[in-house]
């Protein structure tokens, strides 16, 4: 009975007996006599130690396994080969009572163990922020200390554990926050690319600035983020206004932006008004070109309300345009809105290819009318001599002849194989329409029209089907006054 009387006794009260062994009765005195520490020290006993604090959760039985090897007594007494003290086993399992009593005894906070770990590295790596928060509260606390390899201070672990509670902690003390590791990368950086927005806004609200997300390779901390697809951290930089952003650093980020269609950092740069003339140093590239190749609508929209024409007459190094690509797409909106910004309707690809040539060969008559409004060069001829009416006659597109002979193209015109239009389809119809169109047309009193009559004349003389008995009539009777014979 007298023995469990002993152990049921409090903490502090084993505590002042063993440093005052007259207030002891015999059979306690026997009860409390701590063996000495070197026949402790195998690993054996650490084993022992750890294992009775894990099953003891309670504190009363921590209490008599701490009395017991006493912790109370040897504020810096080494517990293992390892070099771990009393107050590191206790930051680290969190016994907030024992830590307080061993720093009040005047235990070493910034005792390192064999492998260089402080008491506030077995805080943080167990994630435990009241004994984090004990430590922080002693003076002495050497918080901006650099460890390891990497020379990594104490909130730059914490950040890379992703610890947010222990980071605030550590964050009210301004030595630890400025600290940089062997490669030049603060606090702040570690968070951008950790990916926690908590930490970083914590950073940024106590004084972050563009040189922390800058490390000494010149490696900045919003692209690489991006790179490795942490853009929760990139938007909450980008929204903190006071955080400036360099225009080298916002346009590389607006082209990442466009890769990945985050329309949030896209408008998060513009308001910032960031240029958008940037362009992709690998393939010449615009932001609004590359947003518009990946389909990415809602982007471009965005682009273009601060777009000039320089940029949307910008070549990519293919020499493809926005416009070019848009025609191909029948994309008439798009078509319609940067012709409206003043993009160049005679814009060429290679081969001298122009949009009108490209919406001529695909029938997007729609598009034709919205170029022809935009003075687009109607007898323009690419290397081949193609022109727009040839191409849709070639094609068979009808809607799209029709639109062209409303603009008054010529017909007398020929490609590289010596063909005109009219040459180009064996189709009744299309012949028919193009003909009429030839009678009605100013082009008549030109020198040109008179050889038209004569061939069209032998050529019904010789194959009557190939061309229509009206058109043939109302060339005859418009051309009286020609000697066409």
């Amino acid at each position: 009975m007298e023995r469990l009387k002993t152990l049921d006794i409090s903490l502090s009260e084993k505590l002042d007996r063993i440093t005052n062994p007259n207030l002891l009765s015999s059979t306690q005195s026997k009860l409390l006599i701590r063996p000495k520490m070197e026949t402790y020290s195998s690993p054996d006993w650490t084993k022992l130690w750890i294992t009775r604090i894990k099953k003891n959760s309670r504190q009363s039985k921590f209490s008599r396994t701490a009395d017991h090897f006493g912790l109370a007594q040897a504020n810096n007494t080494i517990l293992n080969k390892e070099g771990v003290s009393s107050l590191q086993q206790a930051s680290y399992y969190g016994k907030v009572k024992i830590m307080k009593r061993l720093i009040r005894e005047g235990a070493d906070v910034n005792h390192e163990d064999w492998s260089g770990n402080t008491a506030l590295l077995y805080a943080i790596q167990s994630n435990q922020p009241e004994s984090v928060r004990i430590l922080m509260q002693v003076k002495e606390l050497a918080v901006s200390q650099k460890f390891g390899d990497r020379h990594e201070t104490a909130l730059i672990k914490a950040i890379k554990l992703g610890h947010t509670e222990i980071v605030k902690e550590l964050c009210k003390r301004p030595e630890a926050i400025l600290k940089q590791d062997i490669d030049g990368r603060t606090p702040l950086f570690h968070a951008v690319l950790k990916g926690n927005c908590e930490i970083v806004q914590t950073l940024l609200d106590i004084g972050g600035s563009e040189e922390d997300l800058i490390d000494y390779k010149g490696h900045n901390a919003i692209e690489l983020a991006i790179n490795i697809g942490e853009i929760g951290t990139v938007r909450t930089l980008l929204s903190y206004h006071n955080l400036e952003i360099t225009q080298a650093i916002g346009q590389s980020l607006l082209i990442l932006a466009c890769y990945i269609n985050d329309i949030e950092i896209v408008k998060s740069l513009l308001a910032r008004k960031m240029p958008t003339h940037c362009v992709c140093n690998e393939s010449q590239k615009t932001p609004i070109f590359i947003a518009y190749s990946l389909g990415f609508t809602e982007i471009v929209y965005q682009l273009l309300e601060v777009a000039n024409a320089e940029i949307l007459d910008h070549k990519s190094l293919e020499d493809d345009s926005i416009l070019l690509m848009a025609t191909r797409r029948n994309d008439q909106i798009l078509v319609s809105k940067l012709l409206k910004k003043g993009a160049n309707a005679n814009i060429q690809a290679p081969f001298n290819i122009t949009p009108l040539l490209v919406a001529s060969e695909m029938g997007h008559d729609t598009i034709i009318k919205l170029l022809l409004q935009y003075e687009a060069d109607l007898d323009f001829q690419d290397v081949q001599g193609e022109s727009a009416l040839m191409l849709a006659v070639a094609n068979k597109h009808k809607n799209a002849i029709k639109v062209l002979l409303e603009y008054k193209p010529l017909t007398c015109i020929v490609n590289s194989r010596n063909k005109r239009a009219v040459d180009l389809t064996t189709n009744l119809d299309i012949k028919m329409m193009i003909e009429e169109y030839m009678f009605n047309t100013p082009e008549k009193q030109s020198p040109e029209f008179n050889i038209e009559v004569k061939r069209l004349v032998r050529q019904h003389s010789k194959r009557p089907s190939t061309v229509s008995n009206e058109s043939i009539f109302k060339l005859l009777k418009s051309s009286a006054k020609y000697e066409y014979i």
